[in-house]
């Protein structure tokens, strides 16, 4: 099933909340979050994948676009950092104050070792990245 969901930033600051206090209570769940830099007018991105460490099971990719409106998407891409395997994409299409996960990220079992999370902020749907920021994690 491919499930991509447009949630309101209350409504997105609620799920972190709660991802928060599940968070805590499992010694297996990790949720590694990263900043975009701003675009030209002061738009960015968060991105966020979560995954249980115990299992290698990715439960979501999300990316939430905040800032001042700028004409541009927040974007977030997570690969497997010595291949680029087990890629996934998504996207805040709607713009400032939108957030957009996927969590269907296939194969949902991913093999142990180092990932890289990407988030951006983009002109369109097949513009250029920008204000890029990356971080490596190991799973």
């Amino acid at each position: 099933m491919n499930l991509r969901r447009t949630a309101t930033t209350a409504g997105t600051l609620a799920a972190a909340l709660a991802l928060g206090l599940a968070t805590a209570g499992s010694a297996h769940a990790a949720s590694v979050s990263l900043r975009s830099g701003n675009s030209a007018r002061g738009g960015y991105g968060i991105g966020t994948v979560s995954l249980d460490t115990g299992t290698h099971d990715v439960t979501f990719l999300a990316v939430c676009d905040y800032g001042t409106p700028d004409s541009r998407r927040a974007t977030a891409e997570i690969w497997r950092t010595s291949d680029r395997a087990y890629y996934s994409y998504v996207d805040a299409e709607h713009g400032s104050g939108t957030c957009n996960d996927d969590d269907t990220w296939l194969p949902g079992v991913i093999p142990a070792g180092t990932y890289t999370l990407r988030v951006c902020v983009r002109n369109g749907a097949t513009g250029p990245f920008e204000a890029c920021a990356s971080r490596q994690f190991t799973v």
